[in-house]
């Protein structure tokens, strides 16, 4: 059995596994690697100790380092299954609490990461409450709610926390669920209308949304975001299965619009099919043909299934 190490640093709330182990070898001038062969562990990389590859290991950590297990789980990503596991950011973090990162620095040397850095569905630093920032400096030309209008921002921001937790549970345990929030979000990230493209160069979008008519679905949800909206969206990009939104500004906004969407599925059904084109009504149509008749019935309690989906499904049997 490995002797306890005689000096310990103390975790910092919510830090990784990882980022404290490499804290502890700096102490004793040594990497990581050389640590983890120290204490006899299974792991040989990161991704195994924050991920709890080894369950043994677990134990092993708990010895040496003077702490329980169930401490060392803590700092441990919890598993998540089926789609969730996409919300997970590995090898780098998406974001950054600015506050916790100056005062890391002035605690160590090392580089200090913690969890929430790395989840998708985390939007405010677990230490200190704050919001989380994206690892890029902040870009004074997009518009920036939260700086521009924190008033408006703190009430989206509560909805928003409810569907970070909708999310969160469905990441962890999807059989508790009879449609996938994360099917939700790719349908709120859709345009209500096509894009426009560049007359000199055909193969290149703009950047913007140029067309007043053609915002997110989110939009339609949020009371007060389209009246925000300039020449800068707030949601660039559309949120997809298997690369989620990583800008912590627009997942706020599309979670806040998950939570609203949740809490009345038909009525906010019904403002889309107002708004969108014809042809975005068509890919619309057939994004609900291939989802949970849960959420079907919950979209539209008396029709299963439209003609254009099935108009489309007709097409690419072809």
């Amino acid at each position: 059995m490995v002797q306890p190490l005689p000096f310990i640093p103390e975790p910092f709330f919510d830090e990784l596994l990882s980022s404290w182990l490499r804290r502890i070898a700096a102490e004793y001038g040594m990497a990581l690697n050389q640590l983890i062969e120290y204490l006899q562990l299974e792991a040989s990389s990161r991704a195994s100790l924050d991920y709890r590859e080894h369950p043994k290991d677990c134990r092993r950590i708990a010895n040496a380092l003077r702490i329980s297990t169930k401490e060392v789980d803590t700092m441990t990503h919890k598993p998540l299954q089926g789609a969730g596991k996409q919300l997970l950011s590995w090898p780098f973090p998406i974001q950054v609490c600015r506050a916790c990162d100056a005062f890391h620095r002035t605690q160590t040397a090392q580089k200090v990461q913690l969890k929430g850095w790395f989840e998708y569905w985390t939007l405010e630093c677990g230490a200190c409450r704050r919001s989380l920032s994206p690892l890029t400096g902040p870009k004074l030309k997009i518009a920036n709610p939260q700086r521009e209008d924190p008033g408006w921002y703190s009430e989206i921001l509560t909805h928003a926390r409810h569907g970070a937790s909708e999310v969160m549970r469905y990441a962890r345990n999807p059989r508790f669920f009879a449609f996938s929030p994360l099917a939700c979000l790719e349908l709120l990230s859709k345009r209500t209308g096509p894009l426009r493209y560049n007359a000199y160069k055909p193969n290149v979008k703009f950047r913007g949304i140029l067309n007043p008519e053609n915002h997110c679905i989110a939009e339609l949800l949020i009371p007060g975001l389209s009246d925000k909206l300039d020449q800068s969206p707030l949601i660039p990009s559309r949120w997809r299965s298997d690369h989620p939104t990583k800008d912590v500004t627009a997942r706020t906004l599309l979670l806040a619009a998950l939570a609203l969407f949740l809490a009345n599925p038909a009525s906010a059904w019904a403002k889309v099919q107002e708004r969108i084109c014809y042809t975005k009504g068509v890919e619309i149509d057939f994004w609900l043909s291939r989802q949970s008749p849960h959420l079907a019935q919950r979209l539209s309690p008396n029709s299963t299934r439209t003609k254009s989906a099935e108009h489309v499904s007709q097409l690419l049997q072809l």
